[in-house]
């Protein structure tokens, strides 16, 4: 009897090392933890750690909704590019207030923030390695701008978290070969630690990389 009890122990040990450390193992686990309920609770909760350690690696992604969404985010960015259609509100470039009362394009490279306020206003903090505005050109500037967007492109830029209330649009989330799509009306949003790109024009695009993204508190 020993021996054979010795070889369940085995066996035991075997199945939970497959189900909770490779890759197809969670797999398995995860159907068996949704098929079968309470019987693979308590394996359900020993996979559990390994299964949301695998879920918060970065994955690709992006987002497509109305471009009121992004009201109240503010984005990070570090050598990064910067370029805008828009209406300046005010400006100050090293400093010196600039009367611009016309549609301008602004274009640099550099480090900075982008905040949006609830009103769509939009205000532009950086320190510039270069920095177009219209035909002026110059090199290392600090430029302050708040303005109206019409156009916006923003690249190499990351915000912990992102939080959209009351969204619609669609999301794709590519992870390991995998492509998960949803559409979504009217929903809460979260995207934790994201980096990557954002495009604002008739639609806010945002596409790069995020630990995690729900939708009205469902991870996908």
């Amino acid at each position: 009897m020993n021996w054979k009890i010795l070889l369940l122990v085995v066996f035991i040990f075997s199945l939970v090392g497959f189900l909770g450390f490779t890759e197809e193992g969670r797999k398995y686990a995860e159907i068996l933890r949704n098929g079968l309920g309470g019987f693979t609770k308590l394996l359900g909760n020993f996979v559990a750690p390994f299964s949301t350690t695998k879920s918060s690696s970065p994955f690709e992604f992006e987002l497509v909704v109305e471009k009121e969404a992004i009201f109240g985010q503010t984005f990070s960015f570090s050598g990064s590019k910067f370029f805008s259609t828009c209406r300046a509100l005010s400006l100050k470039i090293d400093g010196k207030n600039w009367e611009i009362n016309e549609e301008i394009n602004v274009s640099l490279e550099g480090k900075g923030s982008l905040d949006f306020d609830l009103s769509g206003k939009a205000k532009l903090s950086a320190e510039a390695v270069s920095l177009q505005l219209n035909n002026f050109k110059t090199n290392e500037a600090k430029i302050e701008m708040e303005f109206l967007p019409e156009k916006i492109y923003l690249n190499n830029t990351n915000q912990k978290l992102i939080n959209l209330t009351s969204a619609t649009g669609r999301v794709l989330k590519k992870f390991e070969g995998i492509e998960i799509s949803a559409n979504f009306t009217k929903s809460n949003l979260k995207i934790e630690n994201f980096f990557g790109s954002l495009e604002l024009e008739k639609n806010l695009i945002i596409y790069g990389s995020a630990n995690e993204i729900e939708i009205n508190g469902k991870k996908i």
